[in-house]
């Protein structure tokens, strides 16, 4: 079940957080004239998976608040005869540690035990104009294979 709630003001009024059964997200701020242009934070639900995307425009620095987190990034893999092939991977981050994600790379969110994380992002979330793009093969796969 999703739901929407407006919440008390934060920052520069105020924010919609959007809850969902792996947590929610949540925008803090919005700036202007500055390389981050919103402060979101979000939290990852014991035993849930966030994401499975890319950006064409949109880089973004996550910071872990609470919790460890795996980052699982797709990568390319390049042979000396220029074979290539897809693959997920992925790196836990504990609290405190810092993850930046350029465009295009494809990155998602897993946690055991649960996590908070905040995000820094170039542009300004929005559903109607989203630059979020699924690229969610064999991520649920790789999770269940290597980190349950």
């Amino acid at each position: 079940m999703q739901s929407t709630q407006k919440s008390d003001q934060l920052c520069n009024g105020t924010t919609t957080k959007h809850v969902d059964p792996r947590g929610f997200f949540q925008e803090l701020y919005h700036f202007n004239g500055n390389p981050y242009a919103q402060v979101s934070w979000f939290s990852i639900a014991p035993g849930q998976l966030r994401g499975g995307h890319y950006h064409k425009k949109t880089s973004e620095l996550f910071i872990v608040l609470e919790g460890e987190v795996q980052v699982l990034q797709h990568v390319l893999d390049i042979t000396p005869t220029f074979e290539w092939s897809m693959r997920w991977t992925h790196t836990l981050l504990k609290q405190s540690q810092v993850f930046k994600v350029a465009p295009p790379l494809r990155h998602a969110f897993y946690s055991a035990e649960g996590a908070k994380v905040l995000a820094f992002s170039t542009h300004h979330f929005n559903p109607n104009e989203s630059d979020t793009y699924s690229c969610a093969k064999g991520l649920k796969e790789y999770v269940e294979q290597t980190l349950k």
